[in-house]
């Protein structure tokens, strides 16, 4: 029969069959314009389509402009990124580490390699090998501090990424001076109703909270309550974590009557909805109801009814990584 050959499964060159490389200026074009499909692929979730696109897309700049080139590391970094999402972190590191590669060469310690810096260091944090992340999540602190001064806003992300690797490899008198330090910028640069403070102060109490310091963290808490209630509303599900951290403190401390109003507020917030999400809220919010001494024995049978395995939500790092990747690249 007759007709020309079927293009290849992975053959991603237009229906007229042109080949777009030899010629830089449309290898470039093609390059990008395989990007763009990549990046509907990953909107659509569809991970494993958005791959081959990716992979022709560098076999493409690579030839044509060069294992060195800006667009070449670009792609890299796309690859790294959809590496992490289809779950081969090994793969993701491989090409982030290609890219951070390529920009030294071209930009050398400048703030155009910072969201590299940070995509490879958190990575590797993420893979538990601290040892490695830390010098680039230091790198890019000093980088923004050269480039913007010591108490420039811009470190707060950088400081996150930082102090989280201290707190992991815990490093108690370092994660809480990077946090400090966080404090004091946020204190000088942030409006109050800023949604950065979320961050700053959520990992500030991280820390005292870890150290057992309860009485130090108090005031923390209670103002990033307020914060949350000024941004997301005095109802809303953001401002839980704050009333419990909160009700732990003082019942740490022996104020059960202070620790009783936000246990009750904590239940009072999540009632009403039937997510998945809102029930799990509202199950911890009662059970850390049932912790507070002072809660009448009626409401502890009324509750040990509902929830007859009830757990305690008193892990922090929830709220401030959560809040830490809104910041981050």
């Amino acid at each position: 029969m007759g007709g020309g050959a079927s293009k290849p499964k992975n053959d991603f060159r237009n229906d007229t069959g042109a080949d777009k490389v030899g010629n830089t200026d449309s290898a470039i074009a093609y390059a990008s314009s395989l990007e763009k499909q990549a990046e509907a692929h990953c909107m659509g979730k569809r991970y494993d389509k958005a791959l081959p696109a990716l992979q022709e897309a560098l076999s493409t700049r690579q030839a044509e402009q060069g294992p060195d080139a800006i667009g070449t590391a670009n792609t890299l970094h796309l690859l790294g990124q959809l590496y992490e999402k289809l779950n081969r972190p090994e793969s993701a590191i491989k090409m982030h580490e290609r890219s951070l590669a390529v920009r030294y060469k071209i930009f050398g310690n400048n703030t155009a390699i910072v969201s590299q810096l940070t995509s490879l260091g958190t990575l590797l944090m993420r893979q538990g090998r601290m040892a490695e992340a830390l010098p680039h999540l230091t790198q890019a602190v000093k980088i923004q501090e050269e480039a913007y001064g010591p108490v420039a806003k811009q470190l707060l992300p950088a400081l996150a990424n930082q102090s989280a690797a201290w707190y992991w490899t815990k490093r108690w008198d370092l994660c809480m001076e990077s946090r400090a330090r966080a404090m004091k910028i946020a204190e000088d640069t942030l409006e109050e109703t800023d949604v950065r403070w979320i961050t700053v102060l959520a990992g500030y109490a991280q820390v005292m909270i870890k150290q057992g310091d309860f009485q130090a963290a108090l005031p923390i808490l209670l103002r990033g309550l307020r914060v949350a209630e000024t941004i997301h509303g005095a109802l809303s599900p953001e401002t839980v974590t704050w009333m419990i951290q909160l009700q732990r403190a003082y019942i740490h401390l022996q104020e059960y009557r202070k620790a009783l109003p936000f246990a009750r507020k904590s239940v009072d917030v999540c009632e009403g909805g039937n997510s998945k999400a809102a029930r799990l809220r509202l199950s911890m919010a009662l059970n850390n109801l049932v912790l507070v001494p002072c809660v009448d024995q009626a409401i502890h049978r009324s509750i040990e009814h509902i929830i007859p395995n009830p757990f305690l939500f008193s892990d922090w790092s929830s709220v401030y990584f959560d809040a830490c990747s809104e910041t981050g690249p």
